[in-house]
């Protein structure tokens, strides 16, 4: 049994048990059979004699452990790897690293120290940045570095990358696509673009890339990570240019989310966007580019659009479950209207409500003409079905303003809620009190 540590050391049994669960899976398969074998036990009806008699029977008869001999000759990476081909399925991360060092192994390539100096990280359940830590894509959920490596590779082949043939990809590319003379080359790359990796899915800096990061994390768009690691790790591509290009995405995914255009075949537009950046590296091209596309799917809204979709579109109500990145646009609004010489805005969105200047529930001290609006007059206008003679005075300005009432023009952000009463109050006593959070 694994001995409780001394109480003088500050750590308890349980502690210990978790900890050494942690950070070894034989110690944590000891753990487990000790436990279930004195949940058994413990139990057990039968005499004691009779209880361990059964237990070496079992033990005999249904334990069994397999021991392979290794010559010098052979290689235990390519061992395992047939070897699980028969048996449970690792991930497709753990045959990547795998397949690696099998490879580094038969170059006689010093295995620690490329382990330590370039993959220990991804391993590492103790290091800042959790690579296996789950996440999600849409429907799929996979661990970070299995998301990283499918962007790895959809940059490097420039094709859409399965989730269940990660492990066939990479080597793929290996095979035929990559120039690395050494395993040690491959993967110092694979660990240069991790580092950009981490900055698109923990941006924590107000760098260009960052703050187009931020905005992408709100939108949940995720495709267009291969295309910003491309642009990111190329040398050939000026900072200028590289800050010009994350501006230019930046208004083009902003400017289609205020449109509510759709954002289901972004893979594919982004991906041709990628094959463009790689032959033409220059930022005023590949706006033109941008802009030179007419689809429902890969549209850059013009000016024109933007406007009347700013005006009409009932965006709150339309992307009530992106909240965040409405308040992140409201954001750059409140940013731009500062200007520079202002004092810099020290929160997040994640610190913002938003807030309808026009109540939802306007009619209760929003008069129209010196008038209050009866709930009754109020839902009429909402449900019934009225002539256009019928919407003319308080019918059609009641119309008017629930047509308002969700879109962009009619919501501000605060640092913390109003009360309800303040919310729901009039005009007035409204714009002092969200003044006095400005």
């Amino acid at each position: 049994m694994i001995l409780p540590v001394l109480e003088e050391h500050g750590i308890g049994h349980k502690t210990y048990r978790r900890i050494a669960i942690s950070r070894s899976n034989i110690l944590g398969a000891y753990i487990f059979f000790y436990d279930q074998l004195n949940e058994f036990i413990e139990s057990s009806e039968l005499d004691m004699t009779e209880l361990i008699t059964n237990l070496l029977l079992v033990l005999k008869r249904d334990f069994q452990f397999v021991e392979i001999g290794l010559t010098p000759n052979d290689d235990p990476q390519m061992i395992f790897e047939t070897m699980n081909g028969r048996g449970a399925s690792l991930s497709e991360t753990d045959l990547i690293r795998n397949y690696i060092f099998m490879r580094a192994n038969s170059n006689e390539e010093d295995l620690d120290d490329i382990y330590e100096t370039y993959w220990d990280e991804f391993d590492d359940p103790y290091a800042e940045y959790k690579w296996h830590e789950k996440t999600s894509r849409g429907r799929y959920s996979q661990s970070r570095l299995q998301f990283y490596i499918i962007d790895y590779l959809t940059l490097k082949l420039q094709s859409e990358i399965r989730n269940d043939q990660v492990f066939y990809h990479y080597k793929l590319f290996v095979l035929n696509g990559s120039s690395f003379n050494t395993i040690e080359e491959e993967l110092k790359e694979l660990n240069r673009y991790s580092k950009i990796f981490k900055k698109l899915t923990n941006p924590t800096n107000d760098t260009a890339l960052e703050k187009l990061a931020i905005r992408l994390k709100d939108m949940e768009i995720s495709t267009i990570y291969p295309l910003l690691l491309s642009v990111e790790g190329d040398d050939d591509i000026s900072k200028n240019d590289k800050e010009r290009i994350y501006e230019i995405l930046d208004s083009y995914v902003t400017r289609r989310f205020i449109c509510g255009l759709t954002t289901k075949n972004y893979n594919n537009v982004f991906l041709d966007y990628l094959k463009f950046i790689n032959k033409n590296k220059d930022a005023s091209a590949f706006e033109s580019y941008l802009k030179s596309k007419t689809a429902d799917t890969n549209l850059w809204p013009t000016d024109v659009m933007l406007s009347e979709k700013i005006i009409d579109r009932p965006i709150y109500r339309e992307e009530r479950n992106r909240t965040r990145s409405i308040s992140n646009i409201l954001l750059e609004v409140e940013k731009h209207q500062r200007g520079r010489k202002q004092e810099k805005i020290q929160f997040l969105n994640t610190d913002l409500t938003i807030e309808h200047i026009l109540p939802q529930t306007w009619f209760e001290h929003w008069p129209i003409n010196d008038s209050f609006i009866s709930e009754e007059d109020f839902n009429l206008a909402v449900h019934a079905v009225m002539t256009e003679e019928d919407k003319e005075g308080k019918y059609h300005q009641i119309e008017n303003r629930n047509k308002l009432l969700h879109t962009l023009g009619n919501l501000t952000i605060l640092t913390s809620s109003l009360n309800p009463s303040v919310s729901n109050a009039s005009f007035k006593i409204k714009k002092e009190k969200i003044g006095s959070q400005s």
